[in-house]
């Protein structure tokens, strides 16, 4: 080869390792101020999508004038971001978790069955699983004739629960 291709090539290899080093120090450098250094409001569309709502929450609790509840701002981006999804939708805080819970996991008065009034006669369409009443062997498509002493078969019976 000539002299001057040869050293063309060594020119052309040492920028090359020049640059790549360059490259790795300066990403090691930046990952080291990225974690040191203040966050600023210029950055903000630089995030992935999936950072955003983390990184605005950061940057109001870093730089808001007044002291905030940062769990308050989330929750309230939370729900203004699902109310504008369907109606159906809702964002429960933890407090209301609860309280749907115990709602739900609540504990029911009676035997634990939905039943239809056929003529003068109770038809049971419905059972609470593992309640009382499927407890004590009664199935669906049973009659009820009979609450405690009260006999219930060929009278007409009121709108309200029935107790027993």
């Amino acid at each position: 080869m000539q002299k001057s291709i040869k050293r063309n090539i060594f020119v052309a290899a040492t920028y090359a390792a020049v640059l790549l080093l360059g490259l790795l120090l300066g990403q090691n450098y930046a990952e080291e101020q990225g974690s040191n250094q203040k966050t600023t409001f210029s950055s903000l569309g630089s995030n992935g999508n999936s950072d955003k709502l983390q990184y605005l929450v950061q940057l109001i609790s870093e730089n808001y004038v007044d002291n905030i509840s940062v769990d308050t701002v989330q929750d309230e981006a939370i729900e203004h971001v699902v109310s504008r999804l369907d109606p159906f939708s809702t964002f429960l805080r933890p407090n209301q978790v609860l309280a749907k819970q115990e709602t739900l996991e609540g504990s029911f008065d009676g035997i634990g069955v939905e039943y239809f009034r056929l003529k003068d006669t109770l038809l049971v369409v419905g059972m609470v699983s593992a309640g009382p009443a499927e407890k004590s062997g009664m199935r669906i498509g049973d009659r009820i004739l009979k609450s405690e002493t009260k006999i219930l078969r060929g009278k007409r019976c009121p709108r309200q629960k029935l107790k027993n």
